[in-house]
């Protein structure tokens, strides 16, 4: 195979310092993605493709070559051609179709490599199974040639090898990002029933530069090994469509969560396949994980709700929420004064456990292991029928409550529990007419997750519209920085707020970089913030200076929002304020007490700052933008630390900038008819 370090021999990187030693970056990761087809599906000859992955864990990198090689191993004779047939297709960094899995999904050629590539009327990938998102290749540079070589040492090893022929960069990597590569297209024979190929990376060790990639660290080239830890990615068809188990998601506010609150869980099982199936039992095993700390009574604690298939109460998840028990498992479950649930959240429907036969027993065991998992398993005890499954419809069989003490923001995950770890911890009996057939449950849905979190500080810039005509001198445009905590409270410790402001700034008397940030939230001096009629306002303990004009308007003098002060809190803050920030004026405040500025009330703007702008008398129509900066333009540039009430060590957060970007609007109002009018008609007054 052609390598950088062979295109160097050739004279194409003549220019360039070849130094195939190890560096300290970490190697970039490669990953072979798995994918899971129901053979009956596959009526036909179908493409399976299978995405190859690259991820860079360190700073970006300047990538020069890539060379990718996977072998193929298990049941091949499933594949038309056999392993030997061209199935890779590398079109990342060319200047071809980027195109890569898509839903429907499209049938893949190699751009330039001169290799073919199955073509197929049936094709499935990540993206149409409901197991990854569409991707496509990655662009990079788009300047790449690929040499594909799909019978790599007779054997059938795909082989891929990505490289500018001018030694050129091909892209540069973003950290932590995964980029698509190459797609490898497992063309299959009709409907193969249960099957399973690997597809492994090779390693250097076995076919020298098998894997490798070459860079530019701004001295030099370097040449490393992919990492290939993720291993092998696995291609299954299964001889029947299974049923699925889902555990539900649920994000609710710790101000939400009282002293003892229930968080009702939803299990879900769907049939996957066309047609409905005569369910005899099932059996449902999961594992608590996470801040498992908030949960009163531990891990252990009984949680598991099995309702499903009886004949006693099948309420559920419901709005407003009732306390569930078990009908006939003899165990208790959680009761609590609050109750709070998908429903409630507004996070999904209200949904009552499936009846099925109404005849099922459940035995719940919620310690199973001595590790406190949460075990049920249904079965009519006659051996009878439980429920007919309907195809694409998910059913509400369990509930874990989870009791929890409202104490903090946290993350509990609900897992299902490996059949790898636990024999038939999660499986499933059904009769198909003939015999018994016990079945794994499919739960590629993962873990459920439930947030418990402290909502963020909402930022938001106040707008003012004034009329042209009013500003015959020199006027200060007040504009508000207002801080809401959303349904929650704190002890706020310090505060960052950034702004920035564009448009027609030639308007601005004395500039950009003029004195304009006002912050006297929290602080003892003078309060008075927008008023009617306007005042001028000076730092209270900044020792910053602040426009003064003849003129002062805001949104109380132009009817457009009400008088409002600065809030006093504790009136213990100090502020520092950097009128001309990054050299670029944007103006930022920051106050601080280690005591506390404020306990925030719940639901209530705050006035925290005012951006004073100062513009030249007879400005012209003219637009102003206040905008809140962003995280990557200023790091910390809208920001907060707190104490939560009643205790705990300090956090950082970020505001969130619900309104971020206030307007000032400077002109006169005009009739649809486009002459100016004297009077207020297009302000709210009567037109004549």
């Amino acid at each position: 195979m052609l390598h950088l370090r062979s295109l160097y021999r050739f004279g194409f990187a003549s220019v360039l310092s070849l130094v195939p030693v190890a560096v300290s970056a970490a190697d970039i990761e490669l990953r072979v993605g798995d994918l899971t087809v129901v053979s009956s599906e596959m009526n036909a000859i179908s493409c399976l493709q299978i995405p190859v992955f690259v991820r860079d864990p360190d700073a970006p990198r300047d990538l020069r070559d890539l060379t990718v090689t996977l072998e193929l191993s298990g049941d091949t004779f499933h594949l038309v051609g056999g392993p030997m047939a061209e199935m890779f297709v590398g079109n990342a960094f060319t200047s071809g179709d980027l195109t890569g899995l898509t839903k429907p999904g499209t049938n893949l050629s190699p751009n330039n490599s001169g290799t073919g590539a199955p073509s197929c009327t049936r094709i499935f990938n990540q993206a149409t199974e409901g197991l990854g998102p569409a991707v496509g290749f990655w662009g990079g540079a788009q300047n790449a040639h690929w040499f594909v070589n799909n019978n790599q040492g007779g054997v059938g090893r795909k082989s891929g090898f990505a490289v500018n022929l001018s030694a050129e960069s091909i892209g540069t990597t973003v950290p932590g990002e995964e980029h698509l590569v190459a797609v490898v297209t497992l063309p299959y024979s009709p409907t193969p029933g249960a099957s399973n190929i690997s597809l492994s990376p090779v390693s250097n060790q076995v076919v020298t530069d098998a894997n490798i990639f070459t860079w530019h660290d701004g001295n030099s080239l370097q040449v490393d090994d992919l990492d290939l830890s993720a291993g092998p990615g696995q291609v299954d068809t299964l001889a029947t469509a299974p049923l699925r188990l889902r555990v539900g998601d649920l994000t609710v506010s710790e101000a939400a969560i009282s002293t003892s609150s229930c968080l009702q869980v939803p299990i879900f099982v769907e049939e996957l396949g066309s047609s409905a199936r005569d369910l005899r039992d099932l059996t449902v095993t999961l594992e608590l994980g996470g801040d498992t700390h908030l949960l009163s009574g531990g891990v252990t604690s009984d949680m598991f709700v099995g309702n499903a298939f009886t004949s006693g109460s099948l309420t559920g998840i419901a709005n407003p929420p009732v306390t569930l028990s078990n009908n006939n498992s003899g165990t208790p479950a959680p009761t609590c004064p609050q109750i709070l649930n998908q429903a409630t959240e507004g996070l999904g429907p209200a949904v009552d456990f499936v009846a099925g036969a109404q005849n099922a027993h459940w035995f719940v065991n919620n310690n199973q292991g001595g590790v406190g998992r949460k075990t049920g398993f249904a079965v009519n005890l006659g051996g009878q029928s439980i429920a007919t499954t309907v195809p694409g419809q998910e059913l509400l069989v369990g509930v874990i409550v989870l009791p929890v003490q409202g104490s903090g923001e946290g993350q509990i995950t609900v897992t299902p529990t490996s059949n790898a770890v636990v024999a038939n911890a999660n499986v499933y009996t059904w009769h198909d007419g003939n015999s018994s057939l016990i079945e794994e449950f499919d739960f590629a849905p993962g873990a459920g997750v439930v947030d418990i979190v402290v909502p963020d500080l909402e930022l938001r810039v106040g707008s003012l519209t004034v009329r042209e005509a009013d500003l015959t001198s020199t006027a200060c445009l007040q504009v508000p920085i207002l801080l809401r905590d959303p349904g929650f409270s704190r002890d706020l410790v310090d505060l960052f707020a950034t702004v920035e402001i564009s448009g027609d700034t030639g308007v601005i008397s004395g500039g950009i970089t003029t004195e304009m940030f006002v912050g006297n939230g929290f602080t003892s001096g003078d309060l008075t913030g927008l008023a009617d009629p306007g005042v001028n306002l000076t730092n209270n303990s900044s020792g910053a200076g602040a426009p003064s004009c003849p003129l002062v308007f805001n949104q109380a003098t132009e009817g457009s929002g009400p008088a409002i002060d600065f809030e006093a809190g504790n009136q213990n803050g100090g502020w520092t304020i950097d009128n001309n920030l990054q050299g670029v004026g944007q103006k930022q405040g920051y106050v601080f007490n280690g005591s506390g500025l404020v306990t925030t009330p719940p639901d209530d703007w705050m006035l925290v700052g005012v951006v004073v702008v100062p513009v030249v008398a007879s400005p012209g129509n003219a637009r102003l933008l206040v905008r809140a900066t962003t995280v990557a333009q200023v790091a910390d540039g809208n920001s907060y630390q707190w104490y939560p009430l009643g205790g705990g060590g300090l956090e950082l957060d970020y505001t969130e900038i619900r309104f971020g970007t206030g307007v000032i609007e400077i002109g006169d109002p005009v009739f649809a008819d486009g002459f100016e009018s004297g009077n207020l008609c297009a302000w709210g007054g009567t037109c004549p």
